[in-house]
């Protein structure tokens, strides 16, 4: 659907390292109008009791595609019930990947075993499933998603999966 899409605004005028606070500068003493959400690291904060039943559209701005940023747009998506526009502010090519994930060295592990990682809330085996679902699994199957449970895989990998 193309009301839930997200819209890509590239920063191309500002230095990668600069465009955050230009953003925050461009808007320092600005005050939000009420119907304004406020992205937090773990979803949506700041809601009014009936904010998310709204029968008039409205727009939600995430800035950043990172991990944090692309899991504020899941719950966003997942948890509004009513139209509204999602807008993502980043400055790279591909959303989801960020710092972290962005790396394209195979040897660049995870910290965390596969089993503890999701982009959902309340999903933790999310990440373990998408993973096991990219394997050519064959007929060797057994015990393949336990052990690819307890694993570290590359760092790519989860990035594609928050892609």
């Amino acid at each position: 659907n193309d009301a839930l899409a997200p819209v890509r605004l590239p920063v191309f005028a500002l230095d990668e390292n600069d465009w955050a606070s230009a953003l925050m500068g461009a808007t320092r003493g600005a005050s939000l109008p009420p119907q304004t959400l406020c992205m937090s690291n773990v979803g949506i904060s700041g809601i009014r009791t009936g904010m998310l039943m709204r029968k008039s559209p409205f727009t939600v701005c995430v800035v950043g595609g990172g991990f944090t940023g692309s899991a504020a747009a899941i719950a966003c998506l997942t948890r509004i019930k009513t139209p509204f526009r999602l807008v993502m502010i980043e400055p790279s090519s591909a959303l989801g990947r960020g710092v972290a994930y962005g790396s394209h060295h195979p040897l660049n592990l995870l910290n965390v075993r596969t089993r503890n990682l999701s982009i959902r809330a309340g999903q933790p085996g999310d990440f373990l499933n998408w993973a096991f679902g990219q394997l050519d699994q064959g007929e060797n199957q057994a015990g393949l998603h336990e052990a690819l449970a307890h694993t570290f895989l590359p760092r790519q990998l989860f990035g594609e999966y928050v892609r």
